[in-house]
């Protein structure tokens, strides 16, 4: 491969000689503002799916040929394109939260350089090839198509476009075939229905006297199986005096002792006598 450097005017083209390219972009607003994005697109300048899109969100394509390095840069594997696939188209876009437009950037130029064979960006081994296109924006466009790598005559062909979109970045994607998903507007909220208020404790009703029986004035049964419970003997402060045992009829006592006499009559409450025996 022969190496060479090129600067393209819009609207010009020129041949890849390299079956992997690199596609940078060189700006002078914020990283974060300028997002770059490629499609490969078939016959009818549609990508087959979603897949053939690789942007911030999705930096691999499907079929893996499609390869966003970094913000700035899209890595290109041309030889191993499917044949479906006959163009790639290089694009760029602005934030949404950026105010400006393309115009205003005077150092928007976009760079093709030769890739190596691995999946690391770099030179080709057998001689750089570089081409070069200062972007040219008119008016008030968010969105530009940059460059576009067709097939040509079994190889491959780089052409400047410098094209703005006017309508923005989905507009642009829904033309080539990818799905968008728009943010939904948020709907007017309606307001707040009255929370109501808490109703407070009720207070307990008032106790009253007991409801008599339809029966008559006597009280309900109360305790287990009907019966009221009987009160627990009372607790005894001293234990009581022994009771005695009377002495058997026609019994009498004895002078001196213990033991009642035959035929004396027993007389309750008298004290015991004891006499001694002779």
């Amino acid at each position: 491969m022969v190496g060479w450097r090129l600067e393209l005017a819009k609207g010009a083209n020129t041949t890849v000689p390299s079956r992997a390219v690199r596609v940078s972009l060189a700006s002078t607003l914020p990283v974060d503002v300028v997002d770059l994005f490629a499609l490969e697109l078939g016959a009818r300048r549609r990508v087959r799916d979603d897949g053939d899109l690789v942007f911030y969100n999705q930096r691999r394509s499907a079929d893996g040929c499609l390869w966003l390095v970094d913000d700035r840069c899209v890595r290109i594997t041309l030889g191993e394109l499917p044949d479906v696939v006959e163009s790639v188209v290089v694009a760029a876009s602005l934030d949404d939260a950026w105010t400006g437009a393309f115009a205003d950037d005077a150092g928007l130029r976009v760079r093709i350089d030769a890739a190596g064979g691995s999946a690391w960006d770099g030179p080709g081994l057998d001689g750089p090839f570089t081409v070069r296109h200062e972007v040219t924006v008119e008016g008030a466009e968010r969105c530009v198509v940059l460059v576009e790598l067709y097939r040509r005559e079994g190889g491959w062909k780089v052409r400047a476009v410098s094209q703005g979109w006017t309508a923005g970045t989905a507009a642009l994607l829904t033309e080539h075939g990818v799905h968008v998903e728009e943010d939904p507007v948020p709907a007017a909220s309606a307001p707040p229905a009255p929370v109501p208020a808490r109703p407070g404790p009720v207070p307990p009703a008032p106790a009253g006297p007991p409801a008599r029986p339809a029966g008559g004035g006597r009280r309900p049964p109360e305790g287990p199986a009907g019966r009221r419970p009987r009160p627990g003997p009372a607790f005894r402060c001293r234990r009581p005096a022994p009771r005695r045992r009377p002495p058997r009829p026609g019994a009498s006592r004895r002078p001196g002792s213990s033991r009642p006499i035959p035929g004396e009559p027993a007389v309750a409450g008298e004290p015991t006598r004891t006499t001694p025996r002779p």
